[in-house]
């Protein structure tokens, strides 16, 4: 299973995981970000190429790991796109998804205080573009084109 495990890190204990959707069973999570205001969580799938070599079967399980049917999600993926960014709330519930035509190759939130602004969600694409999300519904917000080859990291200043 390729899911996201929520720690508590005072109490060294699981609290939850952030499980995928079946549909994109063979794409692991690449990037994972969180916010630092809310602690909503954006994940990053890299879709597989349908050239790239599968899972063998001994690798995979097919049992359903879905355990709260009320947040289960269906995310259609599109046979162009080549990563889903997937929105979570604190509590790993989904929020949004977006199939994106471009390999992510970094996310981060950024950090403006809650009441006094709206955070966004920046992502570096191929070519070096970064587009701006909504952090509420993953609404392309901007898109900035550096013209720089990919971009790896992202940083924001803390003030």
């Amino acid at each position: 299973m390729d899911g996201a495990v929520i720690w508590d890190l005072n109490n060294l204990s699981y609290v939850r995981i952030i499980e995928r959707p079946a549909e994109i069973h063979h794409s692991p999570i690449t990037l994972l970000c969180t916010s630092p205001t809310l602690g909503d969580i954006v994940t990053v799938h890299t879709l597989m190429s349908l050239n790239s070599p599968t899972t063998p079967k001994s690798a995979t399980t097919d049992n359903c790991q879905e355990r709260n049917l009320d947040d289960f999600v269906n995310a259609s993926v599109n046979p162009n796109g080549k990563s889903i960014l997937r929105l979570h709330s604190a509590n790993a519930r989904n929020v949004q998804h977006i199939v994106h035509e471009d390999v992510i190759f970094a996310a981060r939130y950024s950090y403006i205080k809650e009441g006094v602004g709206v955070n966004v969600i920046a992502t570096a694409v191929e070519a070096g573009i970064v587009r701006l999300w909504s952090s509420w519904n993953l609404n392309c917000i901007s898109e900035i084109i550096t013209g720089m080859a990919n971009i790896s990291s992202i940083i924001y200043p803390t003030h």
